[in-house]
């Protein structure tokens, strides 16, 4: 049995005065400018170290957790540029919850196996050396745990590959914490953040997300624009942080521009204008959402529909409408996969679209993706007397050189519309859609889109689900269409006198 004097009791008594206080442990719990020492040359943690462990400090005190009524989950996420000591952030902060709270329970991940392990992990088995409770741990290439109680008393490393999610499942600390750190995030998909929300129901739960914004969608770009609830966001600039090479840094902003997505995505922590390959901008479609776009049309622009047909699946069928540059003021229809396994539920939703006048306005023209139940459906629907029906192959090649196959060239009419002032709703699913592709070039110079199977995959390979909304609107785009209004205004025009060409005016 431990007596008073044993050191370690000493120890125990010393750290637990830090339990709701982690800048205050991290300051007294390494060996700050002591020569020998890795930290010889450093007095203190780094301005955005302290930064964020003051955050982490407030919350904790805010919650207050006694040990045994469950707390609200502290959320920080982090986008920063290069060299602002976050790997080592991780150290300090896994180090202050293993000390300050008896059986707590970690797991950490990154993007990649090679990120996780030689700089993530390898940061937090240096910090853990350096505690000066190093002694009450063993510590391994995947483990940090207490020997005599391993199993619940530990941090461990996980794999982010989707199909180790369920790996993240099981993790709970009724009376401690349990935590997740996540590093990378660009490059984490939603199933591991989803399995996670597993471990936040009890006890004192913390989760970090830190990383550079090197894409527009995913959990990670979610959370930092602000769509993702109950999250803390801190941006970090690399040139407020002491390690960063400033040298360096001067020289990308002279050769790239402050602008540039390069800087904003290495320096600034700034998600970036375009992401590498993105065929539509961020820039595009948000000024397209902004209630200040103008949803604009003329009375001779006929009205549009397009419906993107699912497979009686998972997927959704979408009905989108559009007038001009007007893709906004008419709500879209939605109707899930599981009941249109019988066409009827589609002849029914169209028919109405067809007979119904939106603003005045018939739909003239309703252009249907040809794939799924598209024949019957449409077959009965011309039965009823509806011939404004025109299906669409989406997999069928481009009448325009410029692309590769139908679905392409549509999209690409999505984005000169864009580029043109058209005005979309504020849907965050038709923004993540439009936002999420990327392209490529065939041998002949064709654009050819991400492929919807390849967007179906789960995050951060793609969205984890069909593009319905994205692909409503660009059917929309099929091909043109002269509205009535149009002919009438033709035909009712006068010939100019015969002293001209005869031409009509």
């Amino acid at each position: 049995m431990p007596t008073a004097t044993d050191p370690n009791v000493e120890l125990s008594q010393f750290v637990a005065k830090y339990k709701f206080d982690p800048l205050g442990y991290v300051r007294v719990a390494f060996p700050w400018g002591q020569e020998g020492t890795p930290l010889e040359k450093h007095l203190g943690p780094c301005p955005c170290q302290v930064r964020l462990l003051t955050i982490l400090g407030d919350e904790m005190r805010k919650r207050n957790f006694d040990g045994h009524n469950p707390v609200m989950p502290i959320r920080i996420a982090c986008c920063s540029g290069h060299g602002i000591g976050k790997s080592a952030f991780f150290g300090m902060v896994t180090d202050w919850i293993r000390v300050c709270w008896p059986y707590s329970q970690g797991s950490a991940t990154a993007n990649t196996a090679k990120q996780l392990s030689t700089k993530t992990w390898a940061n937090i088995r240096k910090w853990h050396k350096l505690s000066i409770c190093s002694h009450w741990f063993e510590a391994t290439s995947e483990r940090i745990y207490k020997p005599e109680d391993a199993e619940a008393w530990f941090l461990a490393t996980q794999s982010s590959s989707k199909d180790n999610a369920e790996a993240f499942a099981g993790q709970h600390a009724q009376n401690s914490i349990s935590y997740y750190i996540n590093d990378e995030c660009s490059g984490i998909g939603d199933p591991i953040f989803d399995v996670q929300e597993g471990g936040l129901t009890d006890g004192c739960p913390i989760q970090f997300a830190f990383g550079n914004p090197t894409k527009q969608t995913g959990k990670f770009a979610r959370i930092m624009q602000g769509r993702e609830a109950g999250w803390i966001t801190i941006r970090i600039d690399s040139r407020e942080c002491p390690f960063s090479n400033k040298t360096l840094i001067q020289q990308w902003v002279d050769n790239y521009g402050e602008d540039s997505d390069f800087v904003k995505v290495r320096v600034r922590g700034l998600p970036p204008s375009v992401s590498y390959d993105q065929f539509i901008s961020s820039e595009l479609v948000h000024a397209a959402q902004s209630l200040t776009r103008v949803a604009s049309y003329v009375d001779t622009d006929a009205l549009i529909a397009g419906c993107d047909l699912s497979w009686g699946g998972e997927d959704q069928c979408c009905v989108r409408f559009r007038r001009g540059m007007d893709a906004r003021t008419i709500p879209p229809i939605y109707v899930r996969g599981e009941q249109t396994r019988d066409p009827n539920t589609m002849v029914q939703v169209l028919a109405k679209v067809l007979a119904t006048s939106y603003n005045g306005r018939q739909v003239e023209m309703l252009f249907i993706d040809s794939a799924g139940i598209c024949g019957p459906v449409v077959r009965r629907l011309r039965e009823m007397g509806h011939q404004n029906i025109i299906e669409v192959n989406f997999g069928a090649h481009s009448s325009d050189e410029k692309y590769k196959l139908m679905r392409s060239y549509m999209i690409g009419q999505v984005k000169e519309a864009l580029m043109a002032g058209l005005a979309l709703d504020s849907s965050a699913d038709l923004a993540d859609d439009m936002t999420a592709l990327e392209y490529s070039m065939t041998s002949k110079t064709e654009i050819l889109i991400t492929p919807k199977e390849q967007l179906r995959k789960p995050e951060p390979e793609g969205l984890g689900r069909s593009t319905d909304d994205l692909d409503a609107l660009a059917l929309t785009f099929a091909m043109p269409v002269v509205s009535k209004a149009a002919n009438d205004q033709r035909y009712q025009r006068k010939p100019r006198s015969r002293v001209t060409s005869g031409a009509w005016s």
